[in-house]
């Protein structure tokens, strides 16, 4: 079965003027790491493939999201990139740091983006898991930008700071990514949280991740270093400096404190694990991708989506499929739909 996958990274309004503190020289991704467990699968697969093609896997159950974004973490050998909007201060997303942090401490390099809606560093743990911003940032092995932050680090501030300049930061990040080794990537709809995983007794959200390994991955990977090198990602010493070692391992403790007494983790291991069985079993269908996504420019953002989604459904001959966790038509939409549909093409969403 050939699948032809497009994989999608949404932000979604445009970026106004902004004072932000330009980053040095551009880094990029370093080339697919050539030994581990990933460099392995995408070798082994590459003899079922044709030139370019990629193997995907759509991740539709909440729980295998997590366990495969920790099977991708825990297999990297050499670089992990991430970035996310939410990434929430319960199990999940301690659970996830605390893999990162594993990995940083094996030697691979770790690059994290996160937006700055959710590191509010005033105590009510609405800031990058229990460990504060400049604790993560003062690993040796890990450097943490932050997409279009607030001068302000506290709540009060930050609402006073977002009424009196509005337009700068209504613009967030909702990309979602990991990529390990260059190898294999995750994209997708999910944060990092309990409720994105099927973990939360409230409430859990429905969401749908794709995996890819091989050409994908290069090109989410292309995605992370626009925004990696972008004006609207500061890094973390530009806005409020790293942490000390000291202040890293006081940190670093108390969050495994709160894990070894997580009983809603009783299905995830806290260890790091060996997923070369997973990884030798997993099934991957072929296919080409295509990522679109928004290009950050100098004072504005540059839109792609609108016309990749027009041509889709221009190209449609039977049924269009849509998921998405926000459907707003105008009534553009509705004649676009309405003209689809007088010539056959059956929508689903």
């Amino acid at each position: 079965m050939l699948v032809r996958a497009l994989l999608f990274i949404v932000i979604l309004s445009p970026l106004g003027c902004a004072s932000l503190k330009a980053l040095g020289a551009k880094e990029f991704a370093s080339a697919p790491g050539s030994t581990g467990p990933l460099a392995t699968l995408e070798t082994t697969l590459q003899g079922s493939l044709a030139k370019n093609q990629s193997g995907f896997k759509l991740l539709e159950v909440n729980e295998e999201a997590l366990r495969w974004r920790l099977a991708l973490i825990d297999s990297a050998r050499h670089t992990l990139d991430v970035m996310t909007f939410l990434w929430w201060g319960d199990e999940s997303g301690d659970l996830l740091l605390k893999r990162i942090i594993d990995a940083a401490d094996r030697g691979v390099k770790v690059r994290l983006i996160v937006d700055d809606m959710t590191t509010i560093d005033d105590g009510k743990e609405l800031r990058l898991r229990d460990l504060s911003n400049a604790a993560v940032d003062a690993h040796p092995n890990i450097e943490l930008r932050v997409f279009n932050p607030f001068s302000n680090r506290e709540a009060v501030g930050r609402a006073v700071e977002y009424l009196g300049d509005f337009t700068r930061l209504n613009q967030r990040m909702h990309n979602k990514a990991v990529i390990a080794d260059n190898r294999a990537a995750i994209v997708g709809g999910r944060n990092l949280g309990n409720e994105y995983f099927g973990l939360s007794p409230a409430f859990n959200f429905r969401d749908v991740d794709v995996l890819g390994v091989g050409p994908a991955a290069r090109q989410v990977s292309g995605v992370f270093d626009r925004y990696w090198n972008s004006q609207w990602v500061v890094s973390q010493k530009h806005i409020e400096g790293s942490g000390t070692k000291e202040t890293f391992a006081r940190e670093h403790a108390v969050l495994l404190q709160k894990l070894a007494a997580a009983t809603t983790l009783e299905r995830f291991p806290v260890p790091v694990q060996d997923w070369s069985a997973a990884l030798g079993a997993l099934e991957l269908f072929p296919g080409t991708s295509t990522v679109v996504t928004d290009t950050p420019e100098e004072d504005s953002l540059t839109h792609h989506m609108p016309n990749t989604i027009r041509a889709l459904f221009a190209d449609a001959d039977e049924e269009i499929l849509v998921t998405n966790a926000y459907v707003i038509p105008d009534e553009l939409v509705f004649k676009r739909t309405a003209d689809e549909v007088k010539r056959g093409v059956r929508f689903a969403m």
